[in-house]
C-alpha cells in the first residue's frame, strides 16, 4: 500500500492541531500574567522609568522619591493612588511631561484623572466631578453641573501647565 501523503494525515486527525493551538494561547497568557504580576511588585522608577516625581497638592510643593511611594499605581497609563481623602494632585514627572491623579473616589473606590476628558475616572469607569473649593465629588449621574466643573479642571491643567513651563 503506497504512504498517504502528508497533508491528507493530518486532516485524519483535526483535534490535534485544535489543542495545539490552545496549548500556545494557554502559554502566552500565562506569560502576560507572571509578567505583570513581576512588573507590580517591581519598585516604581523600574515600572515608570523615572526615578523621582514632584507631588504639588492646592498649596506648597512636596517632593515624594517614588522608591518610598509604594502606593503609587498605573491605571490606564495614569498615575492613581489607592487610599486617602478626595484630592486632586499635578504630578511632575519630567520637564514637559505631567500627570494627574486622585485619591479615592467619593464611594470608596480608587479614581484616576483622565487628562483628556478633564475628569475623574473610578475603576468601575463611573465618571465624576470634583469641586476643588469644597472638596466634593459630584457624580455624573446625579449631578447636571458636571460640565461646569469639568471646564474648570481644564482650564485649571492648563494654568498649572503653563505656570511649569
Amino acid at each position: 500500500m503506497p504512504a498517504q501523503p502528508r497533508a491528507k494525515r493530518l486532516n485524519q486527525n483535526p483535534d490535534a492541531i485544535w489543542i495545539q493551538s490552545m496549548l500556545v494561547l494557554a502559554a502566552f497568557m500565562v506569560i502576560v500574567v507572571v509578567w505583570r504580576w513581576w512588573m507590580d511588585r517591581q519598585p516604581a522608577e523600574v515600572r515608570f522609568g523615572v526615578r523621582q516625581v514632584v507631588v504639588e497638592p492646592q498649596g506648597g510643593q512636596i517632593n515624594v522619591p517614588l522608591a518610598s511611594a509604594p502606593e503609587l499605581t498605573t491605571d490606564g497609563g495614569v498615575i492613581a493612588l489607592q487610599s486617602g481623602p478626595v484630592e486632586a494632585f499635578v504630578v511632575r514627572v519630567s520637564a514637559i511631561s505631567y500627570m494627574v491623579f486622585s485619591r479615592t473616589s467619593a464611594n470608596g473606590r480608587q479614581a484616576r484623572y483622565d487628562i483628556n476628558r478633564g475628569i475623574f475616572v473610578d475603576r468601575r469607569d463611573e465618571t465624576f466631578g470634583f469641586d476643588r473649593s469644597t472638596g466634593n465629588a459630584l457624580n455624573a449621574g446625579a449631578d447636571d453641573r458636571l460640565p461646569r466643573y469639568i471646564n474648570r479642571a481644564t482650564s485649571e491643567m492648563l494654568e498649572i501647565q503653563m505656570a511649569m513651563q
